[in-house]
């Protein structure tokens, strides 16, 4: 009697003899998405087109840019008033000290508020707003650091 043929047992990962390792099988078409096509006159997803392209120049926000300009000249007089009133103390000239810092105070004042009030109103709209953000920033810091300085100035001269 002969003995029957016994095959070597095969490792789990290793393919049996007579049959080919299975490969996976995958969906015909493209392996990788391409890039989105873009037609003339269109953009993806149906936005907008970008800001800043062509003809956004012109068409820029003016009452930001208004409330932006006013709030970098009060900025400016206020700066200005800093620099002189040590020119006016050194030389002397204590009586015109009091007007000119009161004049300056005012007018840059009354343009913190003008800057404020157009740089919100522009920010309620849907144009670009960074200009008028800007403007917020310089002229909300600006009136609140003033107001502060004439509450202290008031204190100080009622005590």
């Amino acid at each position: 009697m002969s003995d029957p043929q016994q095959t070597p047992a095969q490792p789990s990962g290793a393919p049996s003899p007579g049959y080919p390792a299975a490969q996976p099988q995958y969906p015909a078409g493209q392996p990788y998405p391409g890039p989105p096509q873009s037609y003339a006159g269109t953009h993806p997803y149906g936005s907008a087109p970008y800001p800043g392209g062509p003809g956004a120049a012109s068409s820029g926000e003016p009452l930001g840019r208004t409330a932006f300009v006013i709030a970098v000249i009060g900025a400016g007089l206020s700066l200005l008033l800093t620099l002189l009133t040590p020119v006016l103390l050194g030389s002397g000239n204590y009586e015109a000290l009091d007007p000119v810092s009161s004049g300056v105070g005012i007018i840059a004042f009354l343009g913190y508020v003008a800057a404020l009030v157009l740089g919100i109103v522009s920010l309620r709209r849907p144009e670009s707003n960074l200009l008028a953000a800007i403007a917020v920033g310089i002229a909300g810091s600006g009136a609140v650091l003033t107001a502060f300085s004439w509450m202290s100035s008031l204190v100080w001269g009622l005590f």
